[in-house]
C-alpha cells in the first residue's frame, strides 16, 4: 500500500489560539473619537460661545453708539447758540436790551438751521427763537427737530445773567446735554409763560 502524498505546505500563518476564559467579562475595545471629530467639536463650541459674546458686546454698543451720535448733534446746536449769544451780547451792549424777538438780530423767525447731514439726508434741526424777559434778561429757546424720537420737540433754554448764561432750562433730558447743562434746575419767567427745565 502506498502512502498518499504529502499536502501541500500552507504558508499563511495560523493565529494562535487564545483561550477565552483570560478574557471572559472583558469587553471589546472600542474605537475613539479622531482628531478631526474632536476639533470640530472645540471649534463649534467657540464659534456659539464667540457669537454669544459679540452679540452682547453688540446689544450694549450700539446703544451706546446712537446716544453718543445724538450727545454729539445736541452738542453741536449748544455751539450754535453759544455763537448767537456772543451776538445777542453786542447788540445789548450796543442798544441797552436784549433783543425781544429773532426779527430784532436779523434771524427768521423762527431760525432753522441744520444739526448735520448724512449724504443728502438731513440728521436733525435747531429751531432758535430769541425773546426778552420782563426782567431784562434775554432768553434762547432753542428746539430740537428731526433728530431722533428722544429729543424731538424737547427744548433747551439760555437765559443770560450775571456770570453768563444758564442753560439748565428747556424739557431736554440731562443725560443728553453737555455737562454745563446739566446740573440743577432752573425756572425762568418769560414775558408770556414760565418756561421751565
Amino acid at each position: 500500500m502506498s502512502t498518499p502524498p504529502p499536502l501541500p505546505h500552507d504558508p499563511s500563518p495560523r493565529a494562535p489560539m487564545v483561550d477565552a476564559s483570560v478574557h471572559r467579562g472583558a469587553p471589546p475595545p472600542k474605537q475613539g473619537m479622531s482628531g478631526c471629530a474632536i476639533a470640530a467639536i472645540i471649534g463649534a463650541v467657540l464659534l456659539l460661545f464667540g457669537v454669544f459674546i459679540a452679540g452682547i458686546l453688540a446689544a450694549i454698543a450700539i446703544p451706546a453708539y446712537n446716544d453718543y451720535l445724538l450727545r454729539s448733534k445736541v452738542a453741536s446746536a449748544e455751539t450754535y447758540v453759544q455763537s448767537l449769544q456772543s451776538s445777542i451780547e453786542l447788540h445789548r451792549l450796543d442798544t441797552g436790551e436784549c433783543p425781544g424777538d429773532n426779527a430784532a438780530m436779523g434771524l427768521d423767525d423762527p431760525d432753522v438751521f441744520e444739526l448735520g447731514r448724512n449724504g443728502a439726508d438731513l440728521t436733525g434741526q435747531g429751531i432758535v427763537r430769541l425773546e426778552k424777559m420782563s426782567t431784562g434778561q434775554c432768553v434762547i429757546e432753542l428746539t430740537f427737530a428731526n433728530v431722533d424720537p428722544k429729543v424731538d420737540g424737547k427744548t433747551m433754554v439760555f437765559v443770560s445773567g450775571d456770570n453768563g448764561w444758564d442753560c439748565r432750562g428747556g424739557t431736554l433730558p440731562p443725560n443728553h446735554r453737555s455737562p454745563r447743562c446739566r446740573a440743577g434746575s432752573a425756572s425762568y419767567d418769560t414775558p408770556d409763560n414760565t418756561v421751565s427745565p
